[in-house]
């Protein structure tokens, strides 16, 4: 699924659209499962079906709604949920694949996130 490089990006989207660094984050991957999302069922923190895109993040460091690029995807994402356990520089990136291929990704991995403004 990472398709573009850091250094790539930051050349490339500069002459699209303002971006703001935001540092290093850690990065996990949830699946639409009971075991990732509870009760909640398949939906983000607003009740609509979860979509590749969409992001956990917690609200007193990324607001819901942001915008955000991550190093090394060709996409936006958008901070539509709040997981537990997604505290400080931690996003929780929803992958649309079964629970186990989820827990197989890069769990933990640090990636340069910025926001889109």
């Amino acid at each position: 699924m990472r398709l573009i490089d850091a250094d790539a990006l930051e050349e490339v989207d500069a002459n699209l659209r303002p971006l703001e660094y935001l540092g290093e984050y850690t990065i996990t991957y949830y699946c639409s499962c009971k075991k990732c999302n509870g009760h909640w069922g398949a939906v983000d923190g607003y009740g609509n079906p979860l979509v590749w895109g969409t992001v956990a993040v917690d609200p007193k460091v990324l607001p819901l709604q942001t915008h955000l690029i991550i190093d090394g995807y060709d996409m936006e994402f958008v901070a539509r949920d709040t997981g537990s356990g997604v505290n400080g520089k931690h996003i929780d990136m929803y992958v649309p694949v079964s629970h186990s291929e989820a827990l197989r990704m890069a769990q933990g991995e640090k990636l340069k996130v910025w926001k889109v403004i």
